[in-house]
């Protein structure tokens, strides 16, 4: 899941995230028997939010890597879009998109088939790798299963993989990698685990998946549903970054303070200070969501806190019905007198 560092001076600090829930049907896609268990949300590159960007994926670069990352509409393996990178003439580093962390629980080793369509333009080397970290925030699986180096032309090619992923693994991500220049196009990434390791989910025994269409089961990853998850800029008149407000318990008023901070906790992060300075129980930062959770779901909400003067933060989720009645509240382990950042993460199933 992506980070969202939260610095906290004084007493108390949570994120509030209101889940509207609809009479909507939900996908079965948890609820089938399968063979195997597609686990990867959004590989079709299908899925696009109101401002036009792919959910599921997200533009990097590495190394001072230089090109273009764009969605586009025009050229696709199927469907009506893929995802494109031109790198620059002189490209040193690597330009990638990366694929939305997903919550895994891996107990033993256990095998995952990987497959991406690629097609290439001038482009002589091409990569994509998986990534695996553990409770702790560690790397765990560093694996590149395809490290494609040909003349730079070729058309549409499915490229497959059978890796195994070692125990004690708990976040995934997909790196789709341009590390030079020339234009490269990405589709329909599939990652089919023989057994069903996402996390909240019972184990079962898989071998092979149908094409799944990611459905709110199949999002594991909280922060495609946050409209700003890296609290990046630019800020608002509230000196807030864009999808961030601050917010007061209900029936209080509590007196406190929201800042923003560039390069925080490293060069090219941001963070959202607060300062607790009277009143009400906490003050609080809630995001923007860019579209409604369901039904049940199984979430991971992860994070990462710092604290001052002996404060303590800690995530709130509230669940909200369509009448705007709670209906479920849920808070995390706090984190306390925190001179680094430390981590803050909280399971919980939407309702």
């Amino acid at each position: 899941m992506h980070s969202m560092p939260l610095e906290v001076m004084r007493v108390m600090t949570v994120a509030r995230l209101a889940f509207v829930l609809l009479a909507l049907g939900l996908g079965s896609a948890l609820a089938e028997p399968a063979p195997g268990v597609d686990i990867l949300p959004y590989g079709d590159m299908e899925t696009r939010r109101e401002d036009g960007s792919v959910v599921g994926w997200s533009a990097q670069v590495l190394r001072n890597g230089k090109g273009t990352h764009a969605l586009d509409n025009r050229v696709a393996h199927s469907g009506t879009h893929s995802l494109r990178i031109e790198g620059a003439p002189v490209n040193a580093g690597h330009c990638l998109w990366q694929s939305a962390q997903v919550s895994i629980r891996v107990q033993e080793e256990t095998e995952v088939d990987l497959s991406v369509w690629i097609k290439a333009a001038d482009s002589p080397w091409v990569m994509v790798r998986l990534v695996t970290w553990d409770e702790q925030g560690q790397f765990g699986d560093y694996l590149t299963p395809f490290s494609i180096e040909t003349g730079g032309f070729f058309d549409w090619k499915e490229f497959r993989k059978t890796m195994t992923l070692k125990p004690g693994a708990r976040r995934l991500a997909v790196y789709l990698v341009q590390p030079r220049s020339g234009t490269v196009w990405f589709d329909d990434v599939r990652l089919v685990a023989r057994k069903d390791i996402r996390s909240g989910v019972p184990e079962k025994a898989v071998t092979s998946a149908p094409r799944s269409r990611a459905t709110a089961l199949d999002l594991l990853d909280l922060s495609d549903y946050i409209r700003n998850p890296r609290m990046a800029g630019p800020a608002g008149e509230d000196g807030l970054p864009h999808g961030w407000t601050t917010h007061n318990p209900a029936g209080e008023e509590t007196m406190g303070k929201a800042s923003w901070s560039v390069d925080d906790p490293r060069p090219g992060a941001f963070a959202i200070s607060l300062a607790w300075l009277g009143g009400g129980r906490y003050f609080a930062v809630q995001p923007e969501l860019v579209r409604q959770v369901t039904g049940e779901a199984p979430f991971t909400l992860l994070g990462y806190v710092r604290t001052a003067t002996g404060g303590k933060a800690y995530f709130r989720v509230q669940c909200l019905d369509a009448a705007g009645k709670l209906v479920m509240e849920k808070d995390s382990d706090p984190v306390e007198n925190a001179a680094d950042y430390a981590t803050l993460k909280l399971d919980f199933l939407s309702h």
